[in-house]
């Protein structure tokens, strides 16, 4: 909840003192809550099940991982160069711990032979979210290829 809350709040911080700023902050904790439902169910037996199928090696997923958090770096730091936030600051500081701790108990719902690619996996999917939240919150029209190619 306070990842949600500091996140809707950096959302609706962009249109202060705009008509638009409540909805913004509440479409930002529907989204948020519909997100974290789902994770949960993915916890359950039956979530369990289905999403140990198929699971990718650890190796791969660490790639994987290594691949979306260097995406989100570049994504942050793009935003944050021009002129930092620090309301955006303090939601991807409680993003780090909600995304921990997520982990941790996603991962603890998997047979032990399971739980590290599960948590790797786990991290991989919520460091992609929150990248494509801050490029489609923040950088309208954030190009990729461009900021990629730039020094």
């Amino acid at each position: 909840m306070k990842y949600r809350d500091f996140c809707a709040e950096s959302e609706g911080a962009m249109y202060e003192g705009g008509s638009i700023q409540p909805m913004v902050v509440l479409q930002g904790h529907a989204d948020l809550t519909k997100e974290k439902t789902a994770r949960l169910k993915g916890m359950l037996p039956e979530g369990v099940a289905r999403n140990t199928m198929g699971l990718p090696s650890l190796e791969a997923q660490q790639a994987a991982l290594k691949k979306a958090d260097d995406k989100l770096n570049k994504v942050y730091k793009d935003f944050m160069s021009p002129e930092p936030n620090a309301k955006v600051k303090e939601a991807q500081r409680a993003w780090l711990e909600y995304r921990d701790l997520c982990v941790k108990a996603e991962a603890a719902a998997y047979e032990e032979s399971d739980a590290l690619v599960v948590a790797a996996k786990s991290a991989t999917e919520l460091t992609l979210a929150r990248t494509e939240r801050l490029k489609g919150l923040f950088m309208e029209g954030y190009e990729e290829d461009v900021a990629e190619s730039t020094p």
